[in-house]
């Protein structure tokens, strides 16, 4: 007895369209499986793009390695300006240990390392010889006094009378910055380049401007007046209102000589 074959249209609705759309059903799995793949894919391209773009963006902003000349080098010359001599002498000597190696970077930039050692290693021996005489050099104890014997010497007197009251490293106040960062050392006799300066153009000490700073006791320079002028003629590298002497006041109260215009002073 032949059983007669059911056609879709007796299968329940749902199960009839079922098996009548396999095929569809199966190329829309397939489609998603391919849609699906290829979203991840390119999801994973993007993100390696973005990771080189990321990786270049930050090779931009990321500064150079530091080299043994910045790490120790500099790093004493900064010792040396917050008048820590002690840790600056001690990174000096770190930095000759390791064979005293240029920089790469500066030279390429135009830069002298070598000569800028030099200049700080003979700036670093006279702050010793400085200190180890310490106890004979003069200094004041009245802030007031020592603006009037300073303004009489730069003036009118002669300002190698002044040099023995030159703190130990003083600071140059008329460098122009430089793509280089050099410094530069000034020593008591600089006092007298200054005054002859000076003298040429009268008018600059004849309108004296001293402005007094409170003394914080965290900061290690201590300056407490610092001579300016109202005068117009004062330009040393075209700055105008440079410092022309600074002042400082150690923990003992003794008041001394912190800094002088020894740049620029051809205006």
């Amino acid at each position: 007895m032949r059983v007669p074959i059911r056609s879709s249209r007796m299968v329940p609705s749902h199960l009839g369209q079922s098996i009548d759309n396999l095929p569809y059903l199966a190329f829309g799995y397939h489609a998603s499986i391919f849609y699906t793949r290829a979203v991840r894919t390119l999801g994973r391209v993007l993100g390696a793009a973005a990771l080189m773009a990321g990786g270049v963006i930050l090779a931009r902003e990321t500064p150079p390695p530091l080299s043994s000349f910045r790490k120790y080098f500099w790093g004493a010359r900064t010792a040396y300006e917050q008048r820590n001599f002690k840790k600056a002498q001690r990174l000096l000597q770190t930095y000759r240990d390791l064979g005293s190696p240029s920089d790469r970077l500066l030279v390429q930039a135009g830069c002298d390392p070598k000569q800028e050692v030099a200049l700080f290693s003979a700036a670093l021996k006279d702050v010793r010889a400085c200190i180890a005489g310490r106890s004979q050099s003069l200094f004041w104890t009245d802030s007031e006094r020592a603006k009037l014997d300073i303004l009489l010497a730069m003036r009118d007197g002669n300002p190698a009378e002044l040099e023995p009251y030159v703190d130990c490293a003083p600071v140059d106040l008329t460098i122009p910055p430089t793509s280089c960062g050099v410094h530069q050392y000034p020593k008591p006799p600089d006092l007298e380049r200054l005054a002859a300066a000076l003298r040429k153009t009268p008018d600059i000490l004849k309108q004296p401007n001293w402005r007094g700073f409170p003394v914080d006791p965290h900061d290690p320079l201590r300056v407490t007046w610092v001579l300016y002028t109202y005068s117009d003629h004062w330009k040393p590298c075209a700055m105008e209102g440079a410092p022309i002497i600074s002042l400082r006041q150690d923990t003992a109260g003794q008041i001394r000589i912190a800094g002088l215009a020894a740049s620029c002073l051809e205006f």
